[in-house]
């Protein structure tokens, strides 16, 4: 369980970084978008 909490927090870490990425203009590449769509559920 432990473990599952772990990956969680880094997507978040890694959505964070991808809206970053959006809000300065930069192109998302597929992997971006996956994190993205991932930390949304």
């Amino acid at each position: 369980q432990q473990k599952a909490a772990e990956q969680r927090k880094q997507l978040s870490n890694k959505a964070d970084e991808v809206r970053q990425k959006l809000m300065r203009g930069e192109k998302l590449t597929t992997e971006d978008i996956l994190i993205l769509q991932g930390a949304e559920k």
